[in-house]
């Protein structure tokens, strides 16, 4: 009774305590218990305070001395002791390889990614003091684009601010010529000190002067050959186009090529200088532009955020909430969501997600190991014996079987590697992204951390389990498995179905919700309309082929329009209208749309009218949606005036409300004015179906007569807007190769428990045969062992399932419900698979002849 009180002090005692001093304290220990005159709990604390005083040089075991240490050739024996093992028992040995080999797989190609993901964008020398100022935007949306004259007057407000480097809102997709040839390229802009703030080496030229002539581009090494055939080109002059417009600028600088972990991909750098010329004051007035800045090193970035705010106040005391602020450089790729003004979310919720799956079927794998060793354990509770009666001691016997283990997960950590690079091309495919792969020294290391970790931790419970079985009582053959043994490897099976479950779920909700997706009704049309950039084309040109096309045979309807025909628009806050509230702040979308365009998209007007030629000039007219006509709350508002930005323009109609954006969002209210400047951003044109190539082949000829030299490159309008959907459709499928996965290593595993079980209890269920038992009693008593785990992890599993994917669907504005047939089937399916797995086993057991079993 004392020693079980003391249990725990004894046991660590006997970890460092030689054994020819072991029991003399042990026994001063339990008199010394029996004399403390004070409460039992602590008598236990005054008890393990002399244990740890007992830790003296004196009794420490010897590890250096000890006469059962691993040395080589005890661990080459235990090695060869652990192939006989898996000749032995092979069907064993094959269930925890091929779940180890998929389980190892899966976390190294994670450990792939997510090594790549969290290298992005910090390879900068000055990383940590690089920082983007960004915008709030109505609902708490963040946007890159900023104010160049704001950016300047921060710069002179706050000391931490060293410098600032200004570019475009990202990389444009534009066209360098050099004698005669047009070449289609990705570039940015950048003020002269872009090469000083951002680490993109220079092969010629010098950071501080590179950009500083207002013409002057830097070249990507790959494009200075694309175009010139040599890098040996600093003065040179090409032709920049972009759209109708273009630039004479002059070679200044080569930049060695960007390595894949950057978030900017782009071939040439062209001064900002152009970029102020060609925007004028537009780029001066909007928040059409990024800005980077530099803060002094030991700067305080939330400091800075309280300094803006202040000025911000100050200066701009109409402004809501907080409209700007800085973000760490590097930080913004993964956290790129925001909130009042702190990260929610955004690229680290994947990689949370990649990190949690990997991991569950890594731990499925090891369970199978635990799972399957343990159930084994009677068949080499001989060898213990034997082992243990000759003097070998608990910690070599453990050492033993974790050196099997360890084998077992260097052999499939092994064919894994392998496995690494065949399936590494598919699984960039599947990100759409390339992964950075190197055989650096920490990567190896990490790579075979994980092989070990996952060995020790397979092995872990079988090894102390095994060994601290009772020699007396193995070689009396009288070991019987405790309850608790029991239950640990029910409570194993529980979390191996309750996570196959969880993921058959999410496959499940996960397509239903896509489909909701893919089927609902957006409110206008979007299929067989192809929309393509003009690189090149004035706006006259631009008019005259809209004009050609609508000749074409196919093309039903072509338009213009100035933004991208999905995802949000342009943004503005400056709206007033009849009674508005002049304290009330309303984000709006909207668009600037030329003749045709509502009406190609089939957008249904419910009230008024759209654009029409035949009202001749309609540039002070204005059509809305229905959620802007709920907003403004006047009964009719054709007539009404409604302002934007101090320009007052009539309402002529108001369409039905319309998905432009992702089903994450709600339907904004949102208004089309005519296009003013006759030169959009994109055109669209609306085809037939039944001769689609022919169309295109004919459209490919016109455009190449109004555009020489620039391809025909379109995409389907459809295609586009499912491409919103990528971070979803990336889950889905991730989520189908976990869960096929899990249900693969869950179902070896439980055939191995299954034959094993059904094998051990062979004369049992011969005797129950012998004395009349019907065959269903034999598939009862065989059957009891796994069906009750599999229940309670259906339960377990159905309400994860139902928390974890009611808070995904919450992320989108328009969404399924959860049926109760999405647990259910996912529950008929785990019990199918199942019993599919053990039928064959448990058949066996039933038709099996009991004479051939009793006979031995």
């Amino acid at each position: 009774m004392k020693e079980n009180q003391i249990k725990w002090p004894l046991r660590f005692l006997r970890l460092f305590c030689k054994p020819e001093y072991l029991e003399e304290i042990e026994g001063d220990l339990l008199e010394r218990y029996d004399k403390i005159s004070v409460q039992k709990q602590r008598s236990v604390v005054r008890i393990w305070l002399e244990v740890f005083k007992l830790i003296r040089p004196k009794i420490l075991r010897s590890v250096l001395n000890s006469q059962n240490q691993s040395t080589p050739n005890m661990i080459k024996h235990n090695i060869k002791v652990s192939f006989r093992s898996f000749r032995r028992y092979k069907s064993s040995f094959f269930i925890n390889y091929i779940g180890l080999v998929g389980g190892l797989t899966t976390a190294l190609l994670i450990y792939l990614w997510v090594n790549h993901e969290s290298s992005v964008d910090r390879f900068h020398e000055k990383n940590g003091q690089i920082f983007r100022l960004v915008s709030e935007h109505g609902g708490n949306e963040t946007l890159l684009n900023t104010n160049a004259s704001f950016a300047q007057e921060l710069k002179e407000y706050i000391p931490e601010i060293e410098y600032v480097v200004n570019s475009a809102w990202g990389t444009l997709v534009s066209n360098l010529e050099f004698d005669g040839e047009v070449f289609s390229t990705q570039g940015e802009f950048g003020s002269d000190r872009f090469f000083e703030l951002f680490s993109y080496p220079l092969l010629l030229g010098t950071p501080s002067t590179a950009l500083r002539e207002p013409n002057s581009i830097v070249l990507s090494e790959s494009m200075a050959l694309r175009l010139f055939g040599s890098t040996d080109v600093i003065g040179k002059p090409i032709q920049w186009r972009w759209y109708s417009m273009e630039e004479a600028v002059v070679i200044t600088g080569i930049f060695k090529d960007i390595q894949k972990n950057s978030s900017e991909q782009f071939d040439y750098v062209l001064n900002y200088a152009v970029y102020e010329k060609l925007m004028g004051e537009h780029q001066r007035r909007g928040r059409n532009m990024r800005t980077y800045i530099k803060l002094a090193e030991g700067a305080n970035a939330q400091a800075v955020n309280t300094k803006i705010y202040n000025h911000t106040r100050t200066a701009y005391p109409e402004f809501k909430g907080d409209p700007f602020f800085i973000i760490d450089f590097a930080d913004y790729y993964l956290n790129n969501k925001y909130e009042n003004g702190k990260p929610v979310g955004g690229r680290i919720e994947m990689v949370r997600l990649f990190i949690i799956i990997g991991v569950l079927v890594l731990i499925i794998a090891c369970i199978n190991f635990m799972n399957l060793s343990t159930a084994r354990a009677s068949l080499r509770l001989k060898e213990i014996g034997v082992r243990k009666t000759m003097g070998a001691l608990r910690k070599s016997i453990t050492s033993q079987y974790l050196i099997e283990s360890c084998l077992i997960s260097i052999l499939a950590g092994l064919t894994a590697i392998g496995a690494l690079f065949i399936i590494l091309p598919l699984f960039e495919k599947f990100l759409d992204q390339p992964v950075h792969v190197n055989f650096e020294l920490p990567v190896v290391l990490t790579f075979f951390g994980i092989i070990i970790f996952t060995g020790l931790i397979s092995g872990s419970y079988p090894a102390l389990y095994l060994s601290g079985f009772s020699p007396l009582k193995v070689m009396k053959e009288s070991f019987i498995p405790s309850s608790k043994d029991h239950w640990l490897r029910k409570g194993m099976i529980v979390f191996q179905f309750g996570v196959s479950l969880v993921l058959i779920v999410a496959v499940i909700v996960i397509y239903q919700q896509m489909r909701y997706v893919q089927t609902k009704n957006l409110g206008y049309e979007n299929e067989y309309i192809i929309n393509f950039r003009t690189t090149g084309m004035s706006g006259s040109k631009q008019k005259a082929f809209l004009a050609e096309a609508r000749n074409i045979p196919g093309v039903v309807n072509a338009a213009g329009i100035s933004h991208a025909l999905f995802g949000a628009q342009h943004s503005g806050a400056n709206m007033t209208w009849r009674g508005k509230d002049p304290e009330q702040e309303v984000w709006f979308e909207y668009g600037e749309v030329g003749y045709g365009m509502l009406e190609l998209l089939k957008l249904k007007p419910i009230e008024g009218r759209f654009f029409s030629r035949a009202f001749n000039e309609e540039t002070d007219k204005i059509v809305i949606n229905a959620a802007t006509r709920e907003l403004m709350e006047i009964e009719n508002v054709i007539g009404e005036k409604f302002t934007v930005n101090e320009t007052a323009y009539e309402i002529i109609g108001v369409t039905e409300n319309f998905h432009f954006q992702s089903l994450h969002e709600p339907i904004k209210p949102t208004f089309f004015l005519l296009n003013r400047n006759n030169w959009y951003l994109k055109l669209a044109l609306k085809i037939e179906p039944d001769h689609i190539s022919e169309t295109l082949s004919e459209l490919d000829e016109v455009y190449s007569e109004f555009n020489p030299g620039f391809p025909f490159v379109y995409s389907f309008h459809d295609q586009d807007q499912a491409g919103i959907y990528k971070r979803e459709v990336k889950i889905n499928m991730l989520t189908k190769y976990a869960a096929g996965l899990a249900i693969l290593i869950s179902s070896m595993g439980l055939f191995g428990l299954v034959s094993f079980m059904t094998q051990r209890k062979s004369r049992e269920l011969s005797i129950r045969k012998v004395l009349g038992a019907s065959s269903k009693a034999i598939i009862t008593a065989v059957s009891k062992d796994f069906v009750f785990p599999i229940v309670v992890a259906s339960i377990a599993g159905v309400t994860i399932a139902a928390i974890l994917l009611e808070k995904w669907l919450n992320e989108f504005a328009y969404r399924i419900d959860l049926e109760w047939w999405f647990f259910g089937g996912a529950i008929l399916l785990m019990i199918l698979i199942a019993i599919l797995t053990s039928t064959s086993i448990i058949m066996k057991a039933v038709t099996a002849n009991p004479v051939h079993v009793l006979k031995e």
